[in-house]
């Protein structure tokens, strides 16, 4: 992966903690250069960028190097999937290639079913082209094939790992419904630092969490729900992330049928689609209000907030 050439360079503590900082800072700026692409203004776009690179997702998954790492890729592949589907030229399929085989390479393997989701349900909203949509699947198989090297160790690895056979035990591997209050408050029921988390499941399912102020700007972003693919595609995306990550009928047959990554895996994994999917309103939202007759300097509320 791109990062380990820190190590080539630094001493270890010094390049994990390098590696550490780029995640956030890599999935900002990928999903600014998403945002303006959907022809955003600058603002907006900055602001959905720390929105995505800054939310909860990252900001508690940093520490492992991995499950972040892999998660920021999420909005570079969209926009590669997108100018591919506008423009039909090999060499943005050639380049989502590239960029699968780098996420696959970041390592963290369960993070890539919920991208592929995701990129399915942008390919539902934006195009209706079944041959394209042939192509376009072949460009995700060769990045698959381009991370042989890496993907053909692993299975024999999990083959031989406690993986194979891990489960939770008495953990539920679901998101309790009542954890969606961490959208407002990340530490409602208290936090693994402070030896005072009381909450069922995970205090991880905090990741949910991207801000109060892009909670606002998100329902704002909704009003616009019927004329914008973007914003129908974000809310679907929520939506989605919901059914998965909480217990029902169909979220345990996927997990059963072991589809996420094994028995081990707890569904809060799925919080970065969720994130980037509030992000993404967020961003609109702002967009709408910087574009209203209200006369308030928004540059400078914004600035405030990000402050």
């Amino acid at each position: 992966f791109p990062t380990i050439v820190f190590y080539l360079i630094f001493s270890s503590p010094v390049a994990w903690t390098l590696q550490t900082m780029s995640q956030p800072l890599m999935a900002s700026i990928f999903t600014y250069i998403f945002l303006r692409h959907l022809k955003l203004d600058m603002l907006s776009s900055v602001f959905g960028s720390i929105a995505y690179g800054f939310g909860g997702f990252t900001i508690l998954w940093m520490q492992w190097n991995t499950h972040a790492t892999t998660a920021m890729f999420l909005p570079i592949l969209l926009l590669l999937e997108d100018k591919f589907i506008i423009s039909k030229q090999i060499k943005w399929g050639i380049m989502l290639s590239i960029f699968f085989c780098l996420q696959i390479f970041a390592g963290y393997l369960p993070i890539l079913p919920f991208t592929l989701i995701a990129l399915a349900i942008w390919w539902l909203f934006r195009s209706k082209d079944f041959k394209l949509g042939i192509k376009f699947g072949t460009f995700i198989i060769l990045g698959l094939l381009l991370s042989a090297v890496f993907t053909l160790p692993v299975a024999e690895l999990t083959q031989l790992s406690q993986r194979t056979a891990d489960i939770l035990r008495s953990q539920d591997p679901f998101s309790p419904p009542e954890m969606f209050i961490n959208l407002l408050a990340p530490d409602f029921f208290g936090n693994d630092a402070t030896g005072n988390y009381w909450g069922r499941g995970d205090h991880m399912d905090a990741t949910l969490y991207v801000g109060v102020t892009t909670l606002i700007f998100s329902l704002i972003g909704l009003n616009k729900f019927f004329s914008n693919i973007p914003i129908r595609f974000a809310a679907f995306l929520f939506i989605v992330g919901v059914v998965l990550s909480i217990s029902n009928p169909l979220s345990k047959l996927l997990y059963e049928m072991g589809i996420w990554g094994g028995s081990s895996i707890t569904m809060n994994r799925v919080n970065f689609i969720m994130n980037f999917s509030l992000a993404l309103l967020g961003a609109y939202g702002l967009s709408q209000l910087r574009n209203s007759k209200l006369s308030l300097n928004w540059d400078l509320i914004i600035s405030g907030i990000l402050a």
